[in-house]
């Protein structure tokens, strides 16, 4: 069966004369002969090679259309013009029979539907790769709707894994770029990623989790979640009732204030990422719905949690410097960022990067505002770092895909949406809090027992004399005073790059001051 799935997989490859993405030269001397055989060149010569990928993956089915959605969040190992291209794939599949329904609500909760509920549809609302949605009415009264896994779907999974793993072997040996891609580990995390979909409870706890989150508020709307309908194979969550947010004929018909709606698609985001730390990552238009009861008020309704990010509060405030950055035309700095986290080799130079981050990002200033766009500028500046070598954390390719959701959802509603304007209150807000005196003794404070063991060698080595010590006993301020000095020196050799970051260095410097002398003059 996996050999059958490998040649389905490598007959597509040709059909689609995605072979020509490899080299000749990279092929052995004994099949070169079969490099002039291939079909695909011909038959599709007049299709460019994002859409012949595009095709052949949609043609695959479902769990390659998932990896090309994957793919096309990621310029650093994917050319630019084809993540442009398979960015377009939708996951529209086929839905099951309702004989299939009925028999996995038998099997999640021994009953029938009509014991489950008082009302079930067996026309399915959507189907898509993963699962199958059906509405169904409780015996209270409440309308729901419930998620059902695909029957199967699991070993599917596997077998397409497989397939592609063999591939990416294949790949990896025959293609120049085949190391650097490193597309076995990027295959097995996007299997993590398909198996997690699988688990709905995983996602029932997500939802539950992003409802908390937002209760009261006049922003955005995360429906309930009836626990006792619920297994690793069955969601059950509260049924909505709203204007899906692609339809923006309907929306305009009913007077929403467009501008507030898609400023809002900007704040839910960044509130979920700096405030709460915990995102929604697949919040394309299929998702998210619009309470347009009060159309000046307008409420956005998001569903399908399976995909949820973070990020560490580290990483959050290098993408904000690195934007900042970007967005000032300070070349130099943002190339000091890639280099300084290790994203491209240590011997790199910062001049050449600087230059090149200059040369994709210095046209875009040329033009009107309406027609920038802030998250296609972060794919394009991390594009360019392939010719670097460039290493960048997965987590970030997650928060990147989300952002050109969020932009896509505002530029759709408003076209003149300013991402960078509406976000930058944001950011400039969680930078003060985080590098606050009281957060930053905070976030050092496991390192105090460390640096008061190298705080005398530090003081040698810095040359500075130490004071003679008191012979009084040491008082009660002394060991408050060695805490605070000991964090604000903490703060310094542990994080170097955080002190550019405060708005206002006087109390650093002020503390050091007051919590040395304070400490020298007790007795």
């Amino acid at each position: 069966m996996l050999i059958l799935r490998a040649f389905r997989i490598i007959y597509t490859v040709f059909k689609y004369g995605i072979d020509g993405e490899i080299p000749k030269h990279a092929v052995p001397w004994y099949l070169q002969p079969l490099y002039y055989l291939l079909p695909g060149r011909r038959l599709f010569s007049s299709d460019t090679r994002g859409q012949r990928i595009k095709n052949a993956l949609e043609e695959l089915g479902p769990v390659f259309i998932k990896l090309g959605q994957l793919l096309s969040t990621r310029p650093d190992l994917i050319p630019l013009d084809i993540c442009n291209e398979i960015r377009a794939l939708q996951d529209n599949t086929a839905s099951f029979s309702h004989d299939k329904v009925h028999a996995i609500l038998r099997k999640e909760f021994n009953k029938t539907a009509s014991e489950l509920f008082s009302e079930f549809s067996d026309t399915p609302l959507a189907s898509a790769s993963i699962a199958q949605v059906h509405r169904a009415t409780l015996h209270n009264g409440e309308r729901v709707v419930i998620k059902l896994v695909r029957p199967n779907i699991e070993r599917t999974i596997h077998q397409d894994i497989k397939g592609m793993s063999l591939i990416a072997k294949l790949v990896t040996a025959l293609h120049p770029d085949g190391k650097r891609l490193q597309l076995n580990p990027l295959i097995n995390d996007y299997k993590h990623i398909l198996l997690d979909e699988l688990d709905l409870l995983k996602e029932a706890a997500n939802t539950n989790f992003l409802r908390d989150q937002f209760i009261g508020s006049n922003d955005f709307y995360v429906p309930q979640v009836h626990w006792d309908y619920c297994t690793h194979n069955a969601l059950c969550v509260e049924y909505i009732s709203a204007v899906p947010m692609g339809d923006i004929d309907t929306l305009k018909a009913l007077n929403v204030d467009l501008k507030t709606l898609s400023e809002k698609a900007v704040n839910i985001f960044f509130t979920q990422l700096l405030d709460n730390n915990f995102f929604h990552a697949d919040m394309h238009p299929g998702n998210i719905f619009v309470d347009a009861s009060n159309p000046n008020n307008p409420k956005f309704i998001g569903i399908d949690c399976a995909i949820m990010g973070s990020l560490e509060q580290r990483e959050t405030l290098i993408m904000a410097q690195l934007l900042s950055h970007i967005f000032k035309r300070e070349y130099s700095q943002a190339a000091d960022i890639f280099i300084r986290n290790k994203w491209v080799a240590d011997d790199t130079n910062i001049n050449e990067l600087a230059s090149a981050i200059r040369t994709c990002n210095e046209p875009v200033f040329a033009m009107p505002m309406e027609d920038i766009s802030f998250s296609q500028q972060l794919m394009t500046l991390f594009a360019t770092g392939r010719r670097f070598d460039m290493r960048v954390q997965p987590s970030f390719f997650l928060l990147q895909k989300t952002l050109f959701n969020i932009e896509g959802l505002g530029k759709q509603l408003y076209p003149q949406l300013d991402l960078w304007e509406t976000a930058k209150p944001f950011i400039d807000r969680w930078v003060k809090q985080h590098f606050s005196p009281l957060n930053t003794i905070k976030r050092n404070a496991h390192n105090i027992p460390m640096l008061l063991d190298a705080l005398p060698t530090l003081i040698e080595s810095s040359q500075i004399k130490q004071p003679t010590p008191a012979k009084a006993p040491l008082n009660d301020r002394k060991p408050i005073a060695l805490i605070l000095t000991t964090a604000i020196v903490g703060t310094a050799i542990m994080q170097p790059n955080a002190l550019s970051q405060i708005p206002n260095l006087a109390w650093l410097a002020s503390g050091a001051l007051i919590s040395a002398l304070w400490f020298n003059t007790s007795s």
